[in-house]
């Protein structure tokens, strides 16, 4: 009898110690934090970044493909075929699955099929597709190899896309890692934010144009029109709308506009005339 009252002494004394434990307010700090998708992607995921590779083509020498996976989780693909044509792009959005994949959402701009995605599974030094389509990478796929970071040069300043419509603006100046290039007749090179989010260049002797995508720091050109002249040697033509093609952010900096290419780590300059 003695021995069945202290069991019970016991239980009812386990009982309440369990009940006062769970009517305690967490004590902040002890509670594990479930780490969000965001979190994880703040302040930049370690694949962000920008990777390349060079492919066969048939129809011209080659086709090199820059794939660039910015931090805000936006994702920007230029295909350009090495044949003087604009580069194709498309733009859309990726997101890490797990610490070794990525998936990408991408749309081609200017065309009305609908956006595709793509699996990757990533090392230290490379992207490698394990889902895509074939009739458009073929068999042998697609590899793409880091090839650097942006350089900084867009983080800070204005970057409220109002600032930019209807403006006018003159290339001055090209940088990356291994040249720096003042251009030599700016006047020459010239690009305008006109309405309806398109854009009107002049490259040497030729002019242009195409759709343009301005967000807060972000922009993504493409020229669907240009004229066809043969300009004099020494000119800096294909040169600037292949550049143009290939900016991915963007900002006003102490009057310039200032636009990278991120995949490269280089930078045009631009001098406002409007």
């Amino acid at each position: 009898m003695e021995i069945t009252l202290r069991h019970c002494r016991r239980s009812s004394f386990r009982l309440l110690a369990l009940i006062l434990l769970a009517s305690l307010p967490a004590i902040p700090g002890c509670s594990k934090k479930e780490t969000t998708s965001a979190e994880t992607t703040t302040g930049g995921h370690a694949l962000a970044g920008s990777w390349q590779a060079t492919l066969p083509a048939a129809s011209s020498p080659g086709r090199t493909v820059t794939l660039m996976l910015n931090p805000d989780m936006t994702a920007r693909m230029t295909t350009d075929y090495q044949n003087g044509d604009p580069s194709i792009v498309a733009t859309g959005t990726w997101r890490p699955n797990g610490k070794e994949m990525a998936e990408v959402t991408l749309k081609r701009e200017g065309h009305n099929a609908a956006p595709s995605t793509m699996s990757f599974r990533a090392d230290a030094s490379s992207l490698t597709a394990v889902d895509y389509d074939k009739a458009v990478w073929g068999d042998s796929g697609l590899r793409l190899t880091r090839t650097g970071g942006p350089t900084g040069a867009t983080t800070g300043g204005d970057r409220d896309p109002a600032r930019l419509a209807g403006s006018g603006w003159e290339w001055t100046n090209f940088s990356s890692p291994t040249e720096n290039l003042s251009v030599p007749d700016p006047v020459q090179y010239t690009l305008e934010f006109a309405e309806g989010n398109n854009v009107a260049i002049l490259a040497a002797c030729n002019r242009g144009g195409g759709p343009v995508k301005v967000g807060e720091g972000t922009i993504s050109i493409n020229i669907l029109r240009l004229t066809r002249m043969a300009c004099p040697p020494g000119s800096l033509d294909a040169r600037y709308t292949g550049l143009l093609t290939r900016v991915a952010t963007w900002s006003l900096v102490n009057g310039q506009l200032v636009m990278e290419i991120p995949a490269e780590s280089s930078v045009l300059r631009f001098r406002r005339v409007k």
